[in-house]
């Protein structure tokens, strides 16, 4: 097996049936919903906290949000690499940009319900 097949096949195996371009056009969808659900956040932490800052701070909000943006990088990455397989259907631009909006939120509820990130 030379190199170039090799790639042809690991590219195959990670993208599935989807080209290089639909997968790149899919994160970026995704993770435009990942950041609307992220930035709507904001707004609901403790004003008087010592660690919020007193302006809004694009920096400390990704360094505070590291984990939540890297399980939610991973968990779209997962979903657009299996949604033909578990949906049966062609992979989409808008079913990416929910996928990106709705697994934040269900990131937050299953921390909520003590499932992930137990104390």
């Amino acid at each position: 097996m030379n190199l170039l097949t090799f790639l042809a096949d690991f590219k195959g195996y990670v993208l599935g049936s989807i080209t290089p371009a639909e997968w790149a056009a899919a994160l970026l969808f995704a993770m435009v919903g990942v950041s609307i659900s992220l930035g709507r956040y904001t707004n609901t932490r403790d004003k008087h906290s010592e660690r919020t800052p007193l302006k809004f701070n694009f920096w400390f909000m990704l360094t505070d949000n590291a984990g939540r943006i890297w399980i939610n990088l991973l968990s779209v990455l997962i979903f657009l690499r299996f949604s033909p397989e578990l949906i049966g259907t062609k992979l989409t631009m808008l079913s990416a940009f929910f996928v990106g909006l709705s697994i934040d939120k269900l990131t937050i509820w299953l921390r909520e319900k003590n499932i992930i990130d137990k104390k």
